[in-house]
């Protein structure tokens, strides 16, 4: 078996009509982007989802000694929370007021009249966001610089019920390309197919086999959806840097921003290519056997 005679008995119609098949290439390359943003945004929405279902907002309040600058609580906090999937954001008196100045302005203005010791109410706020367990609250809760602790939920029920109807809907999106792919190879297959049912009669003519002889039409798919995938890889690359960076439809509610490239995904595609190849260039029989 001389492979590089196969490859070039695979190259026929990519040289005769080599126009047309960069357009399709091309064309491929343009599904196969979509089927990989598609991969990329379902892995974000699904860690999403499960961020958005454990997700909380903790209010620590400290009592006026801890405040201080410098204080064991502030840094045993930090402590406790490091390994957890959280941020922490310290506001004294003047900020938490700051923030409450449109939705409560008499309370802003209640505290402000008092002067100094309605400013000593709460002398200083921690406030947590992220994956916090019960037994991090249970222990700073213990700790003897905090004069009070709340908890809530960061994302109501319907907006997870959201992420999770927006997940089902992308795996539907995922499944239609997929069959695009599959429509594209076929389109690919019939249209060299004249040049191939060719280099078959030839090949069976030299008295190899039909199955061998259909070998380079099969390299001739191989090839063109190498190249449709590499072409998409790249245009993923300039996706990623110029597009993607400036997104932030999903807000904070996701740590990390990245859209990675699902390399599952692109092996799962190209093993498909490989099998959806492998039985359109071998299944059936050519008049030329």
């Amino acid at each position: 078996m001389n492979l590089r005679l196969f490859f070039k008995l695979a190259a026929v119609p990519l040289r005769r009509s080599w126009v047309l098949f960069t357009l399709m290439g091309l064309s491929f390359a343009q599904v196969m982007l979509a089927l990989w943003f598609c991969g990329g945004v379902q892995h974000e929405i699904t860690h999403t989802e499960k961020y958005a279902e454990k997700a909380r907002f903790v209010s620590i309040q400290l009592k006026q000694d801890a405040a201080l600058p410098g204080s064991p609580t502030v840094e045993s906090i930090h402590d406790t929370l490091k390994g957890h999937d959280a941020s922490i954001e310290e506001l004294s008196t003047e900020q938490v007021l700051a923030k409450m100045e449109t939705e409560e302005p008499e309370i802003v203005q209640t505290v402000r009249s008092i002067g100094d010791e309605g400013l000593q109410l709460m002398p200083k706020l921690l406030l947590v966001r992220g994956l916090v367990p019960d037994s991090v609250v249970e222990t700073i809760k213990a700790m003897p610089g905090v004069y009070r602790i709340d908890s809530t939920p960061t994302h109501h029920a319907r907006l997870i019920s959201f992420y999770r109807h927006l997940s089902a809907e992308l795996r539907v999106v995922l499944f239609l390309v997929f069959f695009l792919v599959a429509v594209q190879l076929l389109v690919f297959q019939r249209i060299q197919q004249r040049d191939m049912n060719e280099v078959v009669r030839n090949l069976v003519t030299w008295g190899m086999g039909g199955f061998q002889a259909r070998i380079p039409g099969f390299l001739s798919l191989i090839v063109l959806s190498v190249g449709s995938f590499a072409v998409s890889v790249v245009e993923w690359g300039l996706f990623q840097r110029f597009i993607w960076k400036n997104n932030a439809f999903l807000g904070e509610l996701s740590l990390d921003r990245t859209l990675n490239l699902p390399f599952g995904l692109c092996a799962m595609t190209f093993l498909a290519v490989l099998f959806v190849a492998g039985v359109l260039a071998f299944s059936g029989r050519s008049t030329e056997e």
